[in-house]
């Protein structure tokens, strides 16, 4: 079970921006989004759509702790230029790359877990 998290290991100026830029204020506070160091952000733009409700480390990116790789080197990169539907609990490891192109959407089952030099490219759904 994942329920600890590692304080330090969390960008919390990254995860602030993001959670506040796709969010209103009252879904932001929550941060549902965990940003983790070693991630970077190479485009902040279309919408992320949460189903089940919202609640804090929802969407974890950048996650050192999953799998076989070495979080320490590996950048997670997010370029999102269209939708992201998050239906649950979802982990995005560290040397992800994950981009989403304009009019593209992407939805995310819930216990989704994607791990070590992984590439998602979306370009319709």
């Amino acid at each position: 079970m994942r329920t600890i998290i590692n304080f330090f290991s969390i960008n919390w100026l990254k995860t602030l921006c993001f959670n506040f830029y796709y969010f209103d204020f009252f879904n932001a506070i929550h941060f549902p989004i965990l940003i983790f160091r070693h991630t970077k952000v190479k485009n902040l733009g279309g919408k992320i759509v949460i189903k089940n409700g919202v609640r804090f480390g929802l969407l974890r990116i950048g996650n050192p702790f999953l799998g076989m790789q070495d979080g320490r080197y590996n950048r997670t990169v997010w370029d999102c230029r269209g939708t992201m539907e998050i239906e649950g609990l979802s982990y995005i490891g560290s040397g992800c790359r994950i981009c989403i192109m304009p009019k593209a959407k992407l939805i995310l089952g819930s216990n989704f877990e994607v791990t070590g030099e992984s590439t998602i490219i979306c370009r319709k759904k």
